[in-house]
């Protein structure tokens, strides 16, 4: 599914279209790589129905935008789709974190850092 820029839901231009961002200097061979892999989790999450592997489904998606695509905020949508399916799932929360340190977002870096310290106890 493409919104109206003709990216993917996932924030990612569709397989095939070229993409300017940095592979951690691997070439287009990697991209397509990467597109199969984000597909394939998709399809996988369009059939799952249990609430745990869903977070983790995009929890990888999300993992993949940030670390490979370099797409933060497609990442945190991802992140933060996985966070209401299972809010205990702490990958999720760390990512989240880090991200919004990262962009100085310090009201929502200071609700992660609380959800996270209350799982830990």
């Amino acid at each position: 599914m493409h919104d109206d820029n003709g990216k993917q839901e996932n924030g990612l231009p569709p397989a095939g279209e070229e993409f300017s961002g940095d592979f951690n200097g691997e070439g287009m061979e990697s991209a397509e790589k990467w597109h199969r892999i984000l597909h394939q989790l998709e399809h996988e999450l369009k059939v799952c129905e249990d609430r745990a592997q869903r977070a983790r489904l995009n929890f990888a998606i999300g993992e993949i935008n940030e670390v490979r695509f370099g797409l933060k905020e497609a990442a945190l949508r991802c992140y933060q789709l996985s966070h209401e399916a299972d809010p205990g799932f702490k990958p999720t929360i760390v990512a989240a974190l880090r991200l919004f340190r990262e962009a100085g977002a310090w009201e929502m870096v200071s609700d992660l850092a609380s959800k996270l310290e209350a799982l830990s106890l």
